[in-house]
């Protein structure tokens, strides 16, 4: 009878114990995925606008924009740190439909995060293309050949809006580098926007770009509003719309796919 109580004793010890091995094995897998995860929590871009915010380490980011004339924007990101994100952008123009097929020179792109939500608040500074479509060209004689790169300088404020989500007030200054021939106040812009979380899987956004400080270029400004709908967690498509005062109206499509090495 002892040998059996014995037995039964030894039985449920080993039980116990395979299942604590067990369950610290789960644990620690849900712990890995978890540190893995992307934080899709935050927009990297707004319709045309840069926001504040980078990508962490080890994460990548691809945007693929149609925009008028059959025209292609192609940029890609990768998180070197948590506070700095490099990038590289290539436009062909004409490349749908039946229009000459031209191709802007590659440019780098640059993003550093300096104030990470310091009570709600962040910033960075960039260096990247003014706009998507016909509002990033440079103002010249000639400008439909050539995009404007510049320092974005875009802030953000973390605030509580619709359906207990958290949206971002982003503003903020662009300043004109190259075309060298382009530097010029008539080129300084401002920029504003913000959007609105309806669910995971849509969100609308809307603000104004290209506010030029120049009176003389006021009629290039646009504001644009922009639907998405994210599937899945990694992938996105938009459907950018964008009103410039020319006045002129452009329609763009936009794909997005974001994940980590």
């Amino acid at each position: 009878m002892r040998k059996y109580i014995l037995l039964f004793v030894f039985v449920l010890v080993s039980l116990y114990g395979y299942t604590q091995e067990v369950r610290n094995k789960k644990i620690v897998i849900e712990e890995s995925v978890i540190s893995y995860t992307p934080p899709y929590t935050y927009e990297y871009t707004i319709g045309p606008n840069q926001t504040p915010y980078s990508l962490t380490k080890g994460m990548f980011k691809f945007d693929f924009v149609v925009y008028s004339q059959g025209s292609i924007s192609t940029k890609i990101y990768v998180g070197l740190w948590d506070f700095f994100t490099i990038g590289l952008t290539e436009d062909i123009y004409g490349l749908i439909g039946s229009s000459t097929v031209s191709f802007s020179i590659p440019m780098a792109s640059l993003k550093l995060n300096i104030i990470n939500e310091y009570n709600g608040f962040s910033l960075s500074v960039v260096f990247d293309s003014f706009s998507y479509g016909i509002s990033g060209y440079a103002f010249s004689p000639d400008y439909y050949s050539r995009v404007l790169y510049g320092i974005h300088i875009p802030m953000a404020f973390r605030y509580l809006s619709l359906f207990g989500r958290y949206s971002d007030l982003v503003f903020g200054i662009k300043f004109p580098l190259l075309p060298v021939g382009d530097v010029a106040i008539q080129n300084v812009s401002l920029f504003s926007s913000t959007y609105l979380r309806f669910s995971e899987y849509i969100m609308i956004s809307f603000g104004i770009d290209n506010l030029f400080i120049s009176a003389e270029r006021i009629t290039n400004s646009s504001i644009f509003s922009e639907i998405k709908f994210s599937p899945v967690r990694s992938f996105s498509v938009s459907l950018i719309l964008n009103y410039s005062f020319l006045p002129s109206f452009e329609r763009m499509i936009k794909m997005e796919y974001v994940n980590s090495f």
